[in-house]
């Protein structure tokens, strides 16, 4: 016979995180269901072929010009001609822009 105790695990979500934030909201609405939740979710995410290639750079890349081809077609997005910028012999953006863009190019990075 089994041990008559449950497999219990504890998930420490982070507040700050949007996507946390978000994945408690839907938790929380289903109070008597997070187990078989969380099941469904980890077996669809690590069986699905599509996974393999999410949050790659060809797959960012590939959504971002299908949403702006969709926007452009749709009349949301209007492009106009633009003057060429002109050249600098250094970095156009000030060094604390440079960290804030590589923090949030971080979110993209894969942990390995």
């Amino acid at each position: 016979m089994g041990s008559n105790k449950k497999a219990r695990v504890v998930l420490q979500f982070n507040e700050m995180d949007f996507r946390h934030r978000r994945a408690l909201e839907i938790l929380r609405q289903r109070p008597r269901s997070m187990s078989e939740l969380v099941v469904s979710a980890i077996l669809h995410y690590t069986s699905c072929p599509e996974v393999a290639d999410e949050h790659s750079k060809e797959w960012i890349a590939s959504t971002v010009k299908k949403i702006i081809t969709e926007m452009i077609s749709s009349g949301e997005l209007q492009i106009s001609a633009q003057t060429p910028a002109p050249e600098t012999n250094g970095s156009s953006l000030a060094a604390d822009d440079l960290a804030e863009l590589g923090g949030v190019m971080g979110m993209f990075r894969t942990k390995g």
